[in-house]
């Protein structure tokens, strides 16, 4: 009898794992792009930049001394792991026994593939509800499976704010104001300028309906008409504000489905802002360490899938395993606002 974890390579399935899309349509992959890096460790730097005025001097007197009041803080991280996995069980083994054939090894087969999709999907829609926890508070906090953890990349508060007046009063809320300020915040802490505003539908609508848009191109007053999303684009590129993205993610939950990124927040991003880094499994280690697979330290970063099999009660498990987390690069390239009530 064929054994069931020899149907498919573990290289086959790590690299069909690792051609899984992502679940949600625009991830935030387009914010926190992925990274492999070698190992599970990784550092983030934190740094502050303070711009200093010279003094005039006489002349034949001699310059003074300068100061650098910048200062680096350098951190140590761990990549924590996320993993599943699923069983092909006692009465998946007796078809196969039994079956005989192409057909019933082929259904087999399909039915592996199948598992390493699901189990991929899980740990993406993971990983996309850690990258919208940073990006919505500046910190990844773990406290699941028995597992408590937290990497606070110290969002300053600063960087948090409130609308001066909530987005919803469509006749007194003032966005491009709000938001021209709130990205001379970053410009100034970061030194790289916004290259995009993160926000929901909901939030969208109610900048479509805001006089303060609305006069900035209609110039007309109270009765002038709701904007396109055409013509709101037009008056942020005229106030010289960055290009707008509308995220509306959900993840599955055991109770139901999760929203990735509260809709009541207005998110702006440096490219400097971060990265989603996908360090190297114990299960790739040793898929490297065996001779009688072709997978090399290169390719070790990243899913990687395995299978085992136990004897009582009888069953072949698929696990697809991988260590993940979303790692700041320039915290102070992240503004946080709350614009509408929650």
């Amino acid at each position: 009898m064929t054994e069931i974890n020899e149907l498919v390579s573990p290289i086959a399935l790590t690299l069909a794992a690792r051609l899984v899309p992502e679940p949600i349509k625009n991830p935030l992959t387009s914010v926190l792009p992925d990274r492999q890096i070698q190992g599970i460790k990784t550092k983030t730097v934190r740094r502050t930049h303070k711009s200093t005025t010279a003094k005039y001097r006489a002349y034949d007197a001699e310059a003074p001394i300068g100061k650098r009041p910048d200062s680096i803080v350098v951190s140590e991280l761990t990549l924590p792991p996320i993993s599943e996995k699923l069983p092909i069980n006692e009465s998946l083994i007796q078809e196969l026994a039994e079956g005989g054939g192409d057909p019933a090894i082929l259904r087999i087969r399909d039915a592996i593939y199948d598992d390493v999709d699901r189990l991929t999907t899980a740990i993406r829609n993971r990983a996309e509800l850690a990258r919208g926890q940073y990006l919505s508070t500046g910190k990844v906090t773990i406290d699941e499976n028995g597992f408590v953890a937290e990497a606070d990349y110290a969002l300053l508060n600063t960087h948090k704010a409130p609308a001066a007046i909530l987005w919803s009063a469509q006749d007194t809320a003032v966005p491009l104001e709000d938001e021209s300020t709130w990205a001379q915040v970053v410009e100034t802490d970061a030194q790289r300028p916004v290259v995009k505003a993160l926000c929901s539908k909901r939030v969208f609508a109610a900048m479509l309906k805001s006089q303060d848009y609305r006069n900035a191109f209609w110039a007309q007053g109270a009765n002038s008409p709701t904007l396109t999303a055409a013509r709101l684009n037009e008056v942020r590129a005229g106030h010289g504000l960055a290009p707008l993205e509308i995220y509306e993610g959900f993840v599955p939950t055991d109770s139901g489905v999760a929203r990735v990124i509260p809709d009541n927040l207005f998110i702006l991003v440096t490219d400097t802002v971060g990265e989603s880094q996908w360090g190297t499994t114990a299960e790739s280690r040793e898929l490297v360490g065996r001779k009688s697979v072709d997978f090399i330290q290169a390719q070790a970063p990243g899913l990687t899938v395995v299978q085992y099999s136990v004897p009582d009660p009888v069953a072949t498990w698929t696990k697809v395993s991988s260590v993940f987390l979303p790692v700041a690069g320039d915290i102070n390239g992240l503004f946080v606002a709350t614009v509408l009530a929650a």
